[in-house]
């Protein structure tokens, strides 16, 4: 039984230490209301699709100075975020009538919008240790 769990131990050791700490500093944010949430996507064949989301991560403190700080443990590899800030913590981006976003939202990079999403090549980024990102939201 001892020798189960301690290759148990073992094994699991290395899959924490290996994860990195991806820190988003999300700036200018209209006001210090909600969470700021992060979707993290692993490949362009998932990215800014909601059922496919790779982690979700949120803003752990209250927001202050219109910044957020997010962290998301990620394993080494290529990903890209899209963000947005849940003004009323009601958990889901609100839009108007015409599905045009009502509350901030932004790509990891910055990357822009051009008649929809960003390309998932402008928002990638590559994890292999602890990085942060600094993100201007749009609103």
């Amino acid at each position: 039984m001892k020798k189960i769990l301690l290759t148990g131990i073992l094994f699991f050791i290395p899959l924490v230490l290996s994860a990195a700490e991806v820190h988003f500093l999300i700036k200018q944010l209209k006001n210090n209301n909600g969470v700021v949430r992060i979707a993290v996507y692993n490949s362009a064949e998932s990215f800014v699709q909601p059922e496919k989301t790779f982690a979700v991560c949120d803003s752990q403190s209250p927001l202050q100075n219109r910044t957020a700080r997010v962290v998301c443990r990620l394993e080494p590899g290529q990903y890209a975020a899209a963000m947005y800030h849940d003004e009323n913590g009601n958990g889901k981006l609100d839009t108007n009538f015409i599905k045009l976003p009502r509350e901030g939202y932004g790509f990891s990079n910055n990357a822009k919008l051009s008649f929809g999403p960003p390309r998932y090549e402008d928002a990638v980024f590559s994890v292999s240790e602890d990085m942060e990102q600094d993100i201007t939201l749009q609103y």
